[in-house]
């Protein structure tokens, strides 16, 4: 079970709003990502043709919210915390807000944060600031990591298909079949990892925080997905177990 969440509160780079007195007033506009498709002129055809670049682009997110101070004398010192606080430092942190708690958003503050003074007895001070939002954001139980010692039946229960992370742990040539698609792998050593995010794509082992690359045991042409709905998952070879994250995304 993960936290029911305060109305007004969000959480930001593992940080929670809360924790500075910060929550979210009003939910402004937000310009939704679009998929990149290229209109082209062919030849003998009376219409453009779609070139589907097989991707989106990122959406922006306005937040309007406030802090609440002791006195005027914090005014300063709470600026300076919403600063820092809302700093990425050019990289995508974690975003949930209380509207949406049930998903993990990948965001970028890239713009400045706009302070205006401040709001009644309670000394509220209003502010505002915009989100770079990386297409998907991602169910949390999809970040849970889940063990199987036999095939099994995994759904994934989002209209996209999922890029999962796995770790096999086994020995020699192993094919793991999702959905009857083959993902071969050869001289497997007590375990491997597989981590088909689109923005990694890579086969390795971790251990003691050193990472060392697999790729060349990665017969496949392709990582494996999940698609919407159930999927099927087996195996052949000498697979002590898996274990992975679905991962499973939602557009943002």
């Amino acid at each position: 079970m993960h936290e029911v969440m305060q109305e007004g509160t969000f959480l930001f780079n593992d940080q929670h709003s809360e924790e500075i007195g910060c929550y979210i007033r009003e939910r402004r506009k937000k310009i939704k990502g679009k998929r990149i498709v290229e209109m082209k002129e062919v030849h003998g055809k009376n219409k453009l043709v779609p070139i589907d670049k097989g991707y989106y682009t990122n959406s922006t997110l306005s937040l309007s919210c406030f802090c609440l101070v002791p006195s005027y004398d914090d005014l300063y010192f709470i600026e300076n915390e919403v600063s820092a606080f809302l700093d990425t430092a050019g990289e995508y942190v974690s975003f949930t807000p209380f509207y949406d708690p049930h998903y993990i958003y990948e965001v970028i503050n890239n713009n400045e944060i706009s302070f205006e003074g401040t709001r009644g007895s309670k000394l509220a001070v209003p502010f505002s600031f915009e989100l770079s939002v990386a297409p998907f954001k991602y169910r949390k139980t999809g970040l849970d990591p889940q063990t199987f010692f036999e095939a099994f039946e995994l759904e994934n229960p989002e209209k996209y298909y999922s890029e999962p992370y796995m770790k096999i742990y086994g020995y020699g040539d192993i094919t793991v079949y999702v959905n009857g698609v083959p993902f071969v792998l050869t001289a497997v050593d007590q375990f491997i990892e597989i981590d088909s995010d689109s923005d990694i794509l890579e086969v390795y082992k971790e251990s003691d925080g050193v990472i060392t690359n697999q790729n060349h045991k990665m017969v496949s042409a392709d990582f494996p997905f999940f698609s919407p709905g159930w999927n099927v998952v087996e195996w052949k070879g000498n697979v002590e177990k898996i274990e992975l994250k679905g991962r499973w995304r939602a557009r943002a």
